[in-house]
């Protein structure tokens, strides 16, 4: 029954290699404790548990008899590999095996630079073999898990990666800081305050953040409206602190952020949000960006018509709305 297991995640796995699949874990009661359909997975806790011994066991003795990290010539590697895959699945933190699939790309890396040139067959095998790593990374933090979401192992294997400057200068900036930013706010989704998450987009901002100048105004108004449909999110609020306040490292003035600070602080007044995650964040945006603005300005105009509407029986929330607004009008 254990061995079974095992074998029919690892041939999922296998059989859906490069594509983004779905995970999940099924009600204890579930029957059968295995459920596969199309690029779906689902698994009971205690077969994934079974699987997971199976797999653990079959790692070590796999990874101790390999003589190199070449899986196409030594079939102890490609037999640690996909224990490694239902290894992660049950224990997203354990760090040898993510050790083990490190040393497995840097070996392919080292043959890439033997043979530079995009058309080499090494330098193919190693960007097919990065390719095949991020799609399952995000496989396991995109899903309906309770800890890959917001694994800090995880998060910090997919940094890894982008470390790599022979990857780095096989990809397109734009459309990666694309992809990396809708795996994040998948994450995001399903585990709220998602620290470890939003802190791995910093480090892609930082990376690529000369080449995304242009994106900066789409990425502002995007991140907004995610914002503002998870209001309670405070790492998202965080990071669109962050991106105000890096706005200078790309060369980058951007007229619409008074403009975005206003609407944010409408929602929360016409929804008389108390949250304070939302508060918190344009106290701090409004103190980073200073709001030069005229006191004629429509802007400084809008919001003491805020305050104005606020006068009328001041209850804590709108104490609130009255103590931030009189404090950016200063």
């Amino acid at each position: 029954m254990k061995l079974d297991l095992y074998t029919e995640i690892s041939d999922f796995f296998r059989q859906n290699q490069g594509k983004i699949v779905e995970l999940e874990i099924l009600p204890k009661w579930h029957l059968p404790p295995l459920c596969i359909d199309g690029q779906s997975l689902g698994i009971t806790k205690n077969g994934l548990i079974q699987a997971f011994t199976v797999a653990r066991q079959l790692f070590f003795d796999n990874a101790s008899k390999m003589i190199s990290y070449n899986e196409l010539t030594d079939k102890n590697v490609a037999a640690a590999l996909d224990a490694t895959l239902v290894v992660l699945f049950f224990a997203p933190e354990h760090t040898t095996a993510i050790n083990f699939r490190k040393r497995r790309l840097l070996f392919y890396e080292q043959e890439a630079l033997r043979e530079p040139g995009t058309d080499s067959e090494e330098v193919g095998r190693y960007m097919a073999a990065i390719h095949n790593e991020l799609a399952l990374l995000q496989s396991f933090t995109s899903s309906y898990l309770v800890k890959h979401p917001k694994s800090p192992t995880l998060w910090d294997h997919r940094r890894w990666i982008f470390s790599r400057q022979s990857y780095l200068h096989q990809i397109e900036p734009s459309r990666s800081w694309e992809v990396e930013k809708g795996v994040v706010l998948r994450a995001a989704e399903q585990h709220q305050h998602n620290y470890y998450a939003f802190n791995y987009l910093r480090t892609i901002f930082g990376i690529f953040s000369r080449e995304l100048s242009v994106y900066i105004p789409n990425d502002m108004d995007s991140l907004r409206r995610w914002c503002l449909a998870n209001p309670r999110d405070a790492s998202g609020w965080s990071f669109f602190v962050f991106l105000f306040e890096n706005c200078e490292t790309v060369d980058l003035q951007l007229e619409s952020t008074p403009n975005h600070i206003m609407e944010v602080a409408e929602f929360a007044d016409s929804l008389q949000w108390s949250s304070p995650n939302l508060w918190s964040f344009l106290r701090r945006a409004c103190t980073i960006l200073a709001l030069e603005c005229p006191e004629s300005s429509p802007i400084k105009t809008r919001l003491r018509n805020l305050i104005e509407a606020n006068e009328q029986g001041m209850q804590p929330f709108k104490l609130k709305v009255h103590e931030f607004l009189l404090g950016i009008g200063n």
